[in-house]
């Protein structure tokens, strides 16, 4: 279901190490490399995701990429307004600065950043 997630974030550089992401069902990459991962599910109301990879990014050949099972992309202040996304708000902008400076830093990286 939808819910608000933590997750530890690694090598990015921000004020928290630990953010609030909004999470549909949201997948995990088991058998990812641990160089590969950048963020680790952590609270996972279900507890099947805990410690498990939330972002991964590598190369391949001369292209890199970047998966995440979150929804990094979506701004808390332009989610429709229901009740249940007017639940979720306030806990998603408490770490909403730095959800904008991960995604800053994963496009980086995807972009010709740190392999």
């Amino acid at each position: 279901g939808i819910e608000v997630v933590p997750h530890a974030v690694e090598e990015a550089g921000l004020e928290r190490s630990v953010l609030k992401t909004y999470v549909n069902g949201g997948c995990y990459f088991d058998g990812a490399q641990e160089r590969e991962v950048l963020a680790r599910y952590t609270g996972d109301p279900g507890g099947k995701a805990d410690g498990r990879p939330m972002v991964v990014a590598g190369s391949l050949g001369f292209g890199r990429w970047v998966l995440t099972g979150a929804h990094l992309e979506y701004e808390p202040a332009l989610l429709t307004r229901t009740v249940h996304h007017d639940r979720l708000r306030p806990e998603l902008l408490e770490t909403d600065r730095d959800r904008r400076s991960f995604m800053a830093f994963l496009l980086a990286r995807a972009l010709g950043g740190d392999r």
